[in-house]
């Protein structure tokens, strides 16, 4: 079993930032994911299968979450982006709830339904409300990262990183 640190760095990590809209998310969401040292993958390459995935129907768990996730045959390896925003953004979220936390999630295409088990856990932690209030104060880029990696021990995942 893996940890979601396997998954995520700091590197990877955004509090509090000033996005306008739908579409800068998903950009800065694409850019935090993007690992050039590992896989032959561009943030534009991301975004665009980011924003096929979001037309197929929200990825929002509620409140104000949403998980923008996508698959690609160009990453060997799963790669998660926290990104929080400063302020709440209008999103089309089933429940009309603004939103200001997006886990950004990357698999690579061979791992089939495996992907779905591992949505389901890490979207438990999120509807959690202690824990999205910590995330939500969290100050900065390091204090957001070490909240996730807290809460890590509840999440454990049978992906290999």
């Amino acid at each position: 079993m893996a940890s979601l640190s396997c998954f995520i760095s700091l590197e990877h990590t955004l509090q509090g930032a000033c996005l306008k809209s739908k579409k800068r998310v998903l950009e800065t969401l694409s850019q935090l994911l993007e690992d050039s040292e590992t896989d032959e993958v561009s943030a534009s390459h991301i975004y665009q299968s980011l924003y096929d995935r979001e037309r197929i129907g929200s990825t929002a768990i509620g409140h104000g979450v949403v998980m923008p996730h996508c698959r690609s045959d160009r990453v060997s390896l799963t790669h998660i982006a926290l990104l929080t925003l400063k302020e709440p953004l209008a999103y089309d979220t089933p429940d009309d709830e603004p939103v200001d936390i997006f886990v950004g999630l990357l698999f690579p295409a061979n791992v089939k339904d495996v992907h779905l088990k591992f949505l389901a856990k890490l979207a438990g932690m999120f509807r959690e409300a202690i824990f999205r209030e910590k995330i939500r104060n969290a100050e900065d880029n390091e204090a957001l990262y070490a909240i996730l990696m807290d809460a890590d021990a509840s999440l454990k995942t049978p992906l290999k990183p």
